[in-house]
This record gives structure tokens, C-alpha cells and sequence, in this order.
């Protein structure tokens, strides 16, 4: 199945199911992560930025 075009996907929260929806999307060749969300800075947010994944913290 192939429209030409990316999918953008944001992921809310990255936690224990977020971390790998995350990882399973950057494996897709039509999806583009476009963001992670968190609630507040902790070390899986660090994680994410390790990634490269642009984070969103709310405040």
C-alpha cells in the first residue's frame, strides 16, 4: 500500500507501551515520528532525546 506520502504519528506518553510504539514506528518506511509527549522530565525522557525523538513536556 503506497500513497506517495509519510504518515506523521505523535505518540502521547513514553512510558512502559509508549518507548515502543516509538521504536516500532521509526522501523516503518511511510510513517515519520513527528513527537513524544511526557508529563514531566524524568529519565525516560532523557531516553527519548537519546533517540533523537522530538520530545514535548506539559506542563
Amino acid at each position: 500500500m503506497d500513497f506517495g506520502h509519510m504518515i506523521n504519528v505523535a505518540v502521547n506518553g513514553y512510558g512502559t507501551i509508549g518507548k515502543r510504539v516509538a521504536d516500532a514506528i521509526v522501523q516503518q518506511p511511510d510513517m515519520k515520528l513527528i513527537g513524544v509527549s511526557k508529563t514531566r522530565p524524568n529519565h525516560e525522557a532523557i531516553t527519548a532525546v537519546g533517540k533523537k525523538y522530538p520530545l514535548y513536556v506539559v506542563k
